[in-house]
């Protein structure tokens, strides 16, 4: 029998300081957790030669990487299909869920704080893995219901 769909906060990939729209790389990572030093190399070194912030973490079937600094468009679509050829997924990149599944567990993988973030997006995550980001930038982002099957 197919699985009950749910309903989960998610954030759409755009922000905006009220003059311009800019986007946010998302990825979703459908690897097991034997694949975590892998991702946060890569992590590490993309985000560091192309200065942007991050946040890595587990989730119940992989891995969300999070790009906190705000690209354009063009750069967008150049780094998400890096990512796409890198991990070979099948992912839009247009909304990553925010909300947990049911028992779901989540941890910090790595992050870096060390190129400007979204706030309030960047508050979230310092909440939920006790961690700061110093180099914010105040922008107003897009949260949205979606559904998905929750497995």
């Amino acid at each position: 029998m197919a699985s009950k769909p749910s309903f989960f906060i998610g954030l759409h990939n755009i922000v905006t300081d009220k003059k311009e729209w800019k986007q946010l790389l998302f990825y979703d990572i459908d690897k097991d957790e034997h694949f975590s030093n892998t991702v946060k190399k890569f992590a590490s070194e993309f985000s560091n030669r192309r200065k942007l912030s991050y946040v890595l973490y587990k989730t119940k079937h992989g891995f969300h990487l999070i790009y906190l600094t705000p690209m354009s468009p063009a750069k967008w679509g150049q780094y998400f299909e890096l990512h796409k050829k890198k991990f070979q997924g099948y992912y839009s990149g247009h909304t990553i869920r925010m909300s947990r599944k049911k028992k779901e567990v989540q941890y910090l993988i790595s992050h870096s704080d060390a190129y400007p973030a979204v706030y309030p997006l960047c508050k979230i995550y310092e909440k939920r893995f006790n961690i700061k980001f110093n180099k914010r930038i105040k922008m107003v982002a897009v949260f949205e219901n979606y559904q998905s099957l929750n497995v």
